[in-house]
């Protein structure tokens, strides 16, 4: 609030060149720090009233989304892939639930600790926003109809759901097999297509909703050993960039964040390293009232990075 009553002396003393008249008669000048007072506290809670679903909340970027959305007062529920277990284990109520379970890997496929990964970010996530609803499920997209149905259960509706699903493997091409390829595009691509699906219905009925996905910056670049991962890149840019033309005239729009991808070597960042609350940032634009004519798009959150690609 610090940031409003600083700007409020400074619009009043602005002329018709920035759309502000001067007036010298009584009274009037309070009278337009009232208005820019209102017209910037729009702002300071961008996300008043809406109700949020992240998939991917124990992931780095997942969980700097999380955070920043409920301090911009949204309601916020997160998947949680460490569910130990095929099935649904995902909880309804004021607190929601987290995983219990003791597998030694995680619903992304990875082994050795992921369980143990996935509850350790979901207590750093719990102690920074309590209120949290917290849904262990696998990410897988056949057990989307029951996440959603249990999220609806304590949101009227879900108007802005975020894709940071982050299960990507590299390698060379020949050592990919068609299942690796199929199961990086359910996790990354396929849950968000269903849970879009499912959620669908109440952005239709309030003519407003956001779908921001994220992906790794290889949809216009190209780095050894990363052909699969591009690949699903892609398919998600693309999703992303032809959905919304279905909906565009409910209001319901669909945009990409491409953030870094760390999973090979060979890049410098031109402007220091990438945090997560970067790519946090660009999704809060997406859904936020101030990006309300961009959809279809993508937006790159790198730092503006150098590829090396050695010959």
């Amino acid at each position: 609030m610090v940031f409003v009553e600083a700007l409020v002396p400074i619009a009043c003393g602005m002329d018709r060149r920035y759309g502000f008249r001067r007036d010298d008669r009584p009274g009037r000048p309070l009278a337009h720090a009232q208005y820019i007072k209102r017209s910037l506290m729009k702002y300071a809670k961008m996300l008043e009233g809406r109700h949020a679903l992240i998939l991917g909340g124990d992931t780095e970027v997942g969980g700097a989304v999380a955070r920043l959305f409920a301090a911009h007062g949204a309601c916020v529920a997160v998947t949680v892939a460490g569910c130990g277990g095929s099935g649904y284990n995902g909880g309804g109520g004021s607190s929601g639930s987290d995983c219990s379970g003791n597998s030694s890997s995680d619903c992304y496929g990875n082994s050795s600790g992921g369980g143990l990964r996935a509850r350790v970010a979901l207590a750093a996530l719990k102690s920074d926003v309590p209120d949290i609803l917290a849904f262990g499920a696998p990410m897988d997209s056949s057990a989307m109809e029951g996440l959603c149905a249990a999220v609806l259960k304590s949101f009227p509706r879900v108007d802005i759901l975020v894709s940071a699903t982050d299960y990507y493997k590299t390698g060379p091409t020949r050592t990919f097999s068609t299942l690796d390829l199929r199961h990086m595009l359910d996790v990354n691509l396929g849950c968000a297509v269903k849970c879009f699906q499912l959620l669908l219905p109440g952005m239709l009925e309030a003519r407003r909703g956001e779908l921001v996905m994220f992906a790794p910056d290889l949809v216009d670049s190209g780095l050894p050993g990363a052909a699969a991962a591009a690949a699903c890149a892609g398919a998600i840019s693309s999703f992303a960039r032809n959905v919304t033309n279905d909906y565009i005239r409910y209001r319901v729009r669909a945009n990409t964040v491409l953030y870094p991808f760390d999973g090979v070597c060979g890049r410098a960042p031109l402007s220091g390293d990438p945090a997560p609350e970067d790519a946090a940032n660009a999704a809060l634009w997406y859904a936020c009232y101030m990006s309300r004519f961009v959809t279809g798009e993508k937006l790159n959150v790198n730092g503006g990075m150098a590829y090396a690609n050695p010959i």
